[in-house]
């Protein structure tokens, strides 16, 4: 049995869409251009292919709105994840490996020995 989503309508088709109109962070009006489409009755497949986006991003999308209404398609970025070592412990590096001709493998090595990380080669890149 195939789960069908429905489209909680807090506001009215025209409020959406003036929010739409309105809206200045693309990455949130692309988002409300779906609400529209699905408001229109579009499934989910359809109204993905209209923004180019999959279906599990337009059903994750729809899910944030029921939620969370407009405030449900607002991304949350929480920053990333935190530095193994601070700017000024970065800058003691530096400080310490200048001059020396070290390679990107061998200044890695350094600061894992030095410093207790676990830096490879593609957290530098």
């Amino acid at each position: 049995m195939v789960r069908k989503l429905k489209v909680v309508k807090y506001i009215d088709y025209d409020t959406l869409k003036g929010l739409y109109l309105k809206e200045k962070d693309a990455r949130v009006k692309e988002r409300l251009l779906a609400m529209l489409e699905l408001y229109d009755g579009k499934s989910l497949s359809d109204t993905g292919k209209i923004v180019k986006r999959s279906k599990p991003t337009i059903e994750r999308w729809l899910q944030q709105w029921n939620k969370d209404n407009y405030k449900g398609l607002i991304p949350q970025f929480d920053g990333g994840p935190k530095a193994k070592l601070d700017y000024k412990e970065w800058d003691n590096v530096i400080e310490e490996i200048s001059g020396k001709g070290m390679t990107i493998k061998d200044t890695i090595e350094y600061v894992n020995t030095k410093h207790e990380t676990d830096y490879n080669h593609f957290d530098i890149f």
